[in-house]
């Protein structure tokens, strides 16, 4: 097939990753679509054997959030529509982006500014 690049069989192609839900993941398969979106998501780590898992979606569904080799990036549906995954599963539970620190009661009450 000229038009996609992987590993794998077919019968090993569980879905794409734009019918992932927050929380899944999959090991990528291959890439189809155009040369220029198939080159551009290798260039951001998005290869056949990576692990892709989706962290968010956008409240209208576009863009998706996806974890790709320890760290986040944002992809259109259409895009994430060019990735078939193998072996697509919940992503095991792990440490997410800590808390927000909420800000002191009053201005005087922080610890190094002192306002007078």
């Amino acid at each position: 097939m000229a038009n996609a690049v992987g590993v794998g069989s077919e019968s090993q192609v569980t879905a794409t990753l734009d019918a992932l839900h927050p929380g899944e993941q999959g090991i990528i398969a291959r890439l189809t679509g155009p040369v220029p979106i198939r080159r551009r998501l290798a260039e951001m780590g998005l290869v056949p054997g990576v692990v892709a898992t989706v962290h968010r979606i956008a409240p209208l569904g576009d863009p998706l959030e996806v974890g790709v080799r320890g760290y986040r990036l944002s992809l259109r549906r259409d895009q994430a529509r060019c990735l078939h995954l193998a072996g697509a599963r919940p992503a095991p539970a792990q440490g997410s982006f800590p808390a927000i620190v909420s800000a002191p009661a009053s201005p005087s009450a922080h610890p190094v500014i002192a306002l007078a």
